[in-house]
């Protein structure tokens, strides 16, 4: 497949751009600095942006860390279970069928615990504390704490977790082996802000034709940029191809924020246009990790016609190679709010050996001509279905 290098050439200033704003967790300067970016992008290719807000209590860490003796490791609470005030809460280290206040386990990134046992234990407040050692699904276990995203975030519960890197391990088994005393801080501040999902709609040349939705999230914990950078390149490319000549339908585009916390910012849009999921022609879900270097990606789809369309709007791209997730099992990603309300949808996703990692940075976490190729197929599957 030969490479289109304007189209690779806009690409590479989506994602630069993108790393360079820094930090995308809700709510924060970085996420409102990627809003206005993204609206100034869209009104350069013709289009009219709305910034719609939405009011959100964000979770400001003030003291995160494990100590005992002389050693402190820093960390980052669950935001979807309890906090502490500043002095903690102390006591003996140990696993889940001993007896002590703080519990230690291994939290698979954005998946659940190692030890089964443990996510009843924290539903039902066995423990005082619990802490969660990172543990990334690759080979390598890349050391680093990648936080895991607080699906519950708006009905927390259980006592504080506290995640840690995976090379904090050795401190903590030699803490446990010996009983040393430890103290578990999860203590934050609350700050009221708004945040933006971005949005956009093309008008077809048939207001009588249900439309077509394109969506995409646009926040995470870290700079994400092999993770969210590849859906946002591929979301404002369909922008530009679909600005060039007008569709028959109407297309809606919707850049969430809120993601990491039980997708929020899709929430909100779906609360105010719940009738759509079911009335849309077709959603299309932008979803993580398309842009990771030496990862496949995944295709969802509500029906086979749609995931051989995908499919086959795929084939001849530079990819390492396409799982599916069967037709008719609960997909991944925002795809499962519209597989919820019983629309019809093609979602794409990936593997990712920097999940949620601080070094999901660019340029080298991205697979440049893999995510060129992707974003080139999605723009001209967009113009397909919006006519």
């Amino acid at each position: 497949m030969a490479i289109n290098k304007e189209l690779e050439k806009r690409v590479v200033a989506i994602l630069a751009a993108y790393d360079q704003q820094g930090i995308h967790r809700t709510g924060t300067d970085a996420d409102t600095e990627s809003a206005y970016w993204l609206a100034d992008y869209i009104r350069a290719v013709g289009q009219e942006p709305v910034l719609t807000g939405l009011s959100h209590l964000r979770v400001d860490p003030v003291l995160s860390e494990l100590q005992f003796g002389n050693d402190k490791i820093e960390g980052l609470p669950f935001y979807d279970a309890g906090f502490t005030d500043d002095n903690g809460v102390s006591g003996r280290l140990g696993g889940v069928d001993d007896n002590v206040p703080i519990v230690v386990g291994h939290h698979i990134t954005n998946r659940t615990w190692d030890e089964p046992q443990l996510a009843e234990a924290r539903r039902e407040g066995k423990f005082k504390a619990m802490i969660a050692i990172c543990k990334q699904p690759r080979p390598d276990n890349v050391p680093g704490l990648t936080p895991t995203n607080a699906e519950d975030f708006m009905a927390p519960f259980g006592p504080p977790v506290l995640q840690v890197a995976n090379e904090a391990e050795g401190l903590i088994v030699e803490a446990i082996s010996s009983g040393t005393e430890a103290r578990v801080i999860a203590q934050v501040e609350r700050t009221e802000v708004e945040a933006f999902n971005v949005e956009v709609k093309i008008e077809g040349k048939d207001p009588t034709l249900s439309p077509l939705v394109v969506i995409t999230p646009r926040s995470g914990w870290c700079r994400c940029v092999s993770e969210r950078g590849g859906g946002i390149a591929c979301w404002l490319e369909m922008i530009r191809a679909l600005s060039e000549n007008q569709p028959e339908r109407d297309v809606r585009f919707v850049a969430s924020t809120g993601h990491e916390l039980g997708h929020l910012g899709l929430d909100f849009f779906l609360e105010h246009h719940r009738t759509l999921i079911k009335e849309a022609f077709v959603w299309i879900h932008l979803g993580a990790n398309s842009a990771a270097v030496d990862c496949p990606v995944r295709l969802q789809a509500s029906d086979e016609e749609l995931k051989q369309l995908a499919y086959g709007a795929l084939e001849g791209t530079p990819v390492p190679g396409i799982d599916f997730t069967p037709v008719g099992s609960r997909p991944g990603g925002e795809a499962r709010d519209i597989f919820d309300g019983g629309g019809r949808y093609i979602s794409l996703l990936g593997g990712n050996n920097l999940f949620h990692h601080p070094d999901d940075r660019w340029p080298d976490a991205i697979g440049l001509d893999k995510i060129v190729g992707i974003v080139d197929a999605f723009a001209k599957l967009a113009v397909k279905l919006a006519n």
